[in-house]
């Protein structure tokens, strides 16, 4: 195990700071590096998820510093513990061998090393999700209050995270209603106090379903600040991609079914597909980690398709860990030499995936614009950022109080007033930089008016970014 968390530690550290803060990673520095008080506000107004990650970002910055590795370190070292978690479920599932082999496959998993590695909530949403079920699993054996109280907490905490978070409650619930109605041999202990337990993190969470309820109403309303506009409708190719995504490819996807099926052919040729199927009926854990994998991503997904769009592949992070789980099960019943070799294949073939993404994947060059630009504008220019969406990531970076900034637009296309501060800084006496990222202006009315009085000079790209001179 010490060796899994080596090696978990290590793919989540290596690289750490080398790419710039995007936009969402600085919008979390700049609400946790506000006052408590304005942070809770801001995060509630500003986000749609709750603002428990900013709460614990916060406490982290002031000890460590809001540099690239020091914003991410919190959810890299979160990315440790939840291999360490993924493990100790295994061992309460069935063993600590399956535990370890799930742990392997969380070590190594592309998915999560890549969320371990960003500014953002998901990696605790997943270990919370995971401390959450273990402790269900302990309250449905034996009800001792300290067993309630772990499982209260890390509930509470889960909901106070993300808003996906309710999903997971929602297949923990299902499971207990699929036990009471047609298992009862699951449910081992008294079903009202039970039910007591899995209420309590609701009514805790009652604050946060409150200012939640506000942001419904907005958005209905057309005046949140928390827009969702950006998440599209999903299509029914989503759903295999979702556990592409866990694996990291298709081919690794393949590689981890081709795994299962040769454990299910095992299992079949040992003990007949009848008595296999009656077992996996009947077996408590593959009913419980089902719903677990299913219910976080269907249940959304429908929501998407029916009434509005809420899916979001990086939000099923709790799904993921269900299915690595699933997998070492399956592969823990087959011949231990078997189980070696394809329990290898497919970290192997996860592992390939994580090595690409280090070379593979690019976030937005925000620190390489403001670079750019603090190196070639002189005091006095100005410049006009095409929309409002990328100026926290520009800020990161940005150290100099002698330019102006005007913005071109906020969330929404250009507002009369937007373009007639842009007029105005385009008759300014200095130069002019045109910053376009994450564009609202889809006529193009913003370089229309710079175009106007000015020469377009030689212009710059960095990743998801634009910078054009206008002298």
């Amino acid at each position: 195990m010490f060796a899994i968390l080596g090696l978990a530690a290590a793919l989540r550290f290596v690289q750490l700071g080398h790419d710039s803060v995007w936009v969402d990673e600085a919008f979390s520095a700049r609400v946790a590096n506000l006052g408590l008080s304005d942070l809770v506000q801001t995060a509630t107004s500003e986000d749609t998820n709750p603002p428990l990650y900013y709460v614990l970002l916060h406490g982290w910055i002031n000890v460590f510093g809001d540099s690239e590795t020091a914003l991410r370190s919190l959810s890299a070292v979160v990315g440790v513990l939840l291999v360490f978690v993924v493990f100790k479920l295994g061992d309460q599932l069935s063993s600590a061998r399956a535990g370890l082999l799930a742990a392997f496959f969380a070590a190594v998993s592309e998915f999560l090393v890549h969320y371990s590695q960003e500014a953002r909530v998901y990696s605790l949403l997943g270990l919370l999700s995971a401390c959450s079920y273990y402790f269900l699993l302990e309250i449905l054996d034996e009800l001792r209050p300290w067993r309630i109280a772990w499982y209260v907490l890390a509930t509470t905490a889960l909901l106070y995270a993300h808003t996906y978070g309710l999903f997971v409650l929602a297949a923990q619930v299902t499971f207990v209603a699929v036990g009471l109605l047609w298992r009862p041999q699951w449910i081992r202990v008294d079903p009202r106090r039970l039910g007591l337990a899995l209420a309590a993190p609701l009514v805790l969470a009652i604050p946060w379903f409150i200012a939640f309820t506000g942001h419904v109403r907005d958005e209905i309303n057309g005046g949140s600040e928390a827009k969702l506009d950006w998440l599209a409708k999903p299509s029914l190719r989503d759903l295999p991609g979702t556990l592409s995504g866990y694996a990291g490819s298709r081919a690794a996807l393949l590689v981890a079914l081709l795994a299962l099926s040769v454990a299910a052919y095992l299992a079949v040729k040992e003990s007949g597909a009848r008595a296999v199927l009656s077992r996996l009926g009947r077996d408590r854990r593959v009913s419980l980690l089902v719903l677990w994998a299913a219910i976080p991503v269907v249940v959304p997904f429908v929501l998407s398709l029916f009434v509005t769009p809420i899916y979001q592949f990086k939000y099923t992070i709790p799904a993921a860990v269900a299915c690595y789980l699933l997998l070492a099960l399956a592969l823990e019943g087959v011949a231990p030499r078997v189980r070696l070799a394809a329990g290898a294949i497919v970290a192997a073939a996860f592992l390939v995936m994580t090595v690409r993404y280090y070379g593979d994947y690019e976030t937005e060059g925000w620190r390489q614009a403001a670079t750019y630009l603090s190196v070639r504008a002189a005091p006095g220019d100005t410049i006009v950022f095409d929309s409002s969406v990328g100026k926290d990531a520009f800020d990161y970076y940005w150290r100099r109080s002698d330019v102006q900034e005007v913005l071109g637009s906020q969330l929404e296309a250009p507002t009369q007033a937007n373009l007639a501060a842009v007029r105005t800084a385009s008759r300014s006496p200095g130069e002019v930089w045109l910053v376009v990222s994450h564009s609202r202006d889809a006529e193009g009315l913003i370089p229309a008016i710079l175009d106007q009085s000015r020469t377009r000079a030689e212009e710059a790209d960095f990743v998801g970014i634009r910078v054009t001179p206008y002298e």
